[in-house]
């Protein structure tokens, strides 16, 4: 048995396709595990562990709601609370949604956030 050349498609670690013009004998790989061990001989490029998991930028913006939602109620709720002029019957209905809407953003976004970042992940 004389090696031929023959055209190798492989895939190396990340998942990209890899095409190698390689000199193999005339037995076909039994196998995808025994065809990616010839693939990783020929081009030297063995898999170790995993590649690490994306960096997830997106969760520090849906960290940043909460937070920002929490100091803008907070600023509502000191604002009518400390300026005279501003303590009426509207502002009080005002100040009457800025602690439900704190309540929501204190206790429930946080693990809303929670939620999403494990799915996504």
């Amino acid at each position: 048995m004389s090696p031929t050349g023959r055209r190798l498609t492989c895939l190396n670690c990340s998942g990209a396709e890899l095409v190698l013009d390689a000199l193999l004998a005339d037995a076909e790989p039994a196998n995808a595990s025994e065809l990616n061990a010839s693939c990783a001989e020929l081009n030297g490029t063995g898999c170790g562990a995993a590649p690490p998991p994306a960096r997830q930028y997106w969760f520090l913006l849906l960290v940043l709601i909460p937070l920002l939602s929490v100091f803008g109620n907070v600023l509502v709720i000191l604002a009518v609370w400390r300026e005279r002029s501003l303590q009426s019957a509207t502002n009080y209905f005002i100040v009457s949604l800025a602690v439900a809407d704190l309540l929501v953003s204190a206790a429930v976004m946080p693990f809303a956030v929670y939620v999403q970042a494990r799915q996504r992940g």
